[in-house]
């Protein structure tokens, strides 16, 4: 699923450079790499023949419109969850956001990117080196449930573009219970134990 869920991604926005990604080479991922963009060759084929356009497509489009001077229809942006952002949103606020030197405002946690694969938000158009600052509080979290997560984040945590984050590195104020790890396989005792979880 990972695999696929990658290429997805890369598979919705139209024309871009095949070499534009960070994943390591090998022979497996290549021959799965030419398998997928044959097939997303023939999705793109079918979609311009049926005269539709993916939302990333869509996002493309406006970018380049915007690029070519016509008035954005905002003068800023403000960005939550910037982590989950694709390449293409990435390229369409670029755009937009060219004409004000602070035009762009963006929240994120690198520690919260989950399905997104990293990219560089500098090759987008978009460039926060030296324009950003990291939070050092956490109200939310719980130290009980950090703790656990830690135990699966990578100590340092960076992005293509060098920006870096220091997956331990912040004070926690909120206490709770301690989370409660399950292993179950078949998908029907998962259910019930996640039920049972949520009636607790």
């Amino acid at each position: 699923m990972g695999i696929g869920r990658r290429w997805l991604a890369v598979g919705h926005l139209g024309n871009v450079p095949r070499r534009e990604s960070s994943w390591p080479e090998d022979a497996a991922e290549e021959e799965q790499r030419r398998l997928l963009w044959s097939i997303f060759e023939i999705v793109r084929l079918g979609l311009r023949e049926r005269g539709l356009i993916t939302t990333s497509g869509m996002l493309n489009v406006l970018a380049r419109h915007y690029a070519n001077g016509a008035a954005p229809p905002f003068n800023f942006a403000v960005v939550d969850e910037a982590q989950d952002a694709s390449i293409a949103q990435i390229r369409f606020l670029a755009a937009i956001g060219s004409g004000e030197p602070n035009g762009l405002y963006f929240a994120g946690d690198l520690g919260q990117r989950i399905f997104q694969q990293p990219f560089s938000w500098k090759a987008a158009g978009v460039d926060v080196r030296g324009r950003s600052a990291t939070l050092k509080i956490n109200y939310r979290t719980s130290h009980q449930i950090r703790s656990q997560a830690d135990r699966l984040l990578d100590p340092q945590i960076a992005d293509v573009d060098g920006m870096s984050k220091n997956a331990k590195g912040q004070s926690l104020f909120s206490m709770g219970r301690s989370p409660r790890s399950r292993f179950a396989r078949p998908l029907r005792r998962k259910l019930g134990q996640l039920a049972l979880g949520c009636t607790a």
